[in-house]
């Protein structure tokens, strides 16, 4: 069965006369007429009752046509959402960060060298990243695979390093630690820590560090990443910051301290879905971000 049989047969079926058909269709009524034999003959059931020259869609004709009708209605749709998909893609990339404000040149240069791309952005703290990439619902993320107990399905994504920095913890400068020049995890065992979400990534890094080191990190209270700065100066406790994240950090009155020891340098990864074809601003976004990073 061609898909140019039924739409002749939806045309003559609507039309109910063969000639008027085959003058719209712009073929010549013998072809029309050969053309619906086969289908008819294909199916096993004439689909048009035939008196003299008329011709009249019968109780077979009318039921195969309600799903004929559906089918070109949905070729129809899909042809619509492939050109609302050529567009997304062509002038559309979404990604995903854990800290957004970290990436932020990253994400205005690049609006800056393509200004006719639409770059959305999603602040992503968790490993919901990995749902939302494999659902296709972002493009991209950015961040470290491996920190949570999620290789099922890391397994499914494919990712690029581009930069790696020391870890930091973040004191208040009366703290006994701010005076020094590095510490190990150890070091930090009697430490309040002020704590991102349980879930989230970064979080579970630091805990494992600490539970590596032989202790159950003492978490003094858990809030948004930019608060946390502000719970340090205010005496709560410490926290845990990356070389990155501390370009950003624009507070005089805590001090960051590097951390020494294993697992202690944190590696960023471009991460998307295996086996996604890029569209052409995706490639766009990854070589630029590639080129970007690893010259940061």
């Amino acid at each position: 069965m061609e898909l140019l049989q039924l739409r002749y047969f939806q045309a003559l079926a609507k039309e109910e006369h063969m000639s008027r058909t085959a003058e719209k269709l712009y073929i010549s009524q013998p072809s029309l007429s050969l053309t619906i034999k086969k289908l008819e003959t294909e199916l096993g059931v004439p689909l048009f009752d035939r008196a003299g020259r008329g011709i009249q869609l019968n109780s077979y004709g009318k039921l195969f046509l309600r799903y004929v009708d559906s089918v070109f209605s949905s070729l129809e749709e899909g042809v619509n959402e492939l050109r609302k998909a050529q567009g997304h893609f062509e002038n559309q990339v979404l990604i995903g960060i854990q800290t957004p404000y970290v990436w932020q040149d990253l994400t205005r240069d690049f609006l800056g060298a393509y200004p006719n791309v639409t770059l959305g952005q999603r602040s992503i703290e968790s490993s919901d990243y990995i749902d939302q990439l494999l659902r296709e619902e972002i493009d991209f993320h950015i961040g470290t695979m491996g920190d949570g107990d999620h290789g099922h399905k890391e397994a499914l994504l494919d990712a690029v390093e581009f930069a790696h920095g020391a870890l930091y913890a973040v004191v208040h400068p009366r703290s006994p630690l701010a005076g020094r020049e590095s510490v190990r995890i150890q070091d930090l065992r009697d430490e309040y820590i002020i704590a991102r979400n349980r879930s989230d990534n970064f979080q579970q890094y630091t805990d494992k560090l600490c539970r590596d080191a032989g202790f159950e990190p003492r978490i003094a209270l858990e809030c948004d990443y930019t608060l946390r700065e502000q719970m340090v100066e205010q005496g709560y406790g410490i926290s845990f910051s990356t070389e990155h994240a501390l370009r950003w950090l624009d507070n005089d009155n805590v001090v960051p301290v590097r951390i020494e020891g294993p697992g202690t340098r944190r590696h960023y990864q471009l991460i998307w879905k295996k086996d996604r074809a890029f569209s052409p601003i995706m490639q766009k976004f990854y070589d630029f971000t590639v080129s970007y990073l690893t010259s940061v």
